[in-house]
């Protein structure tokens, strides 16, 4: 098993990310938000990040994409 991790998606915000994050751990896959905030303090000033396991990167894109689930553009 591959233990490094992918980024899936970018979003605007935190929250948009962890509703994300919410998505793909209730299909059993354990995911990471990272987002530069400063704790929360300034928000959307660099998007927040979801990243999975490598292995499970084909099957977290298309639960997101099943899900109508839109990041940022890259």
């Amino acid at each position: 098993m591959d233990d490094e991790t992918v980024v899936v998606r970018k979003f605007r915000s935190r929250l948009e990310a962890e509703m994300a994050q919410g998505l793909l751990e209730g299909e059993g896959i354990r995911s990471e938000v990272t987002a530069d905030d400063l704790g929360g303090q300034v928000p959307g000033m660099l998007p927040a990040r979801l990243a999975v396991l490598r292995d499970d990167r084909e099957r977290a894109e298309q639960i997101l994409d099943d899900a109508g689930v839109e990041g940022m553009e890259s």
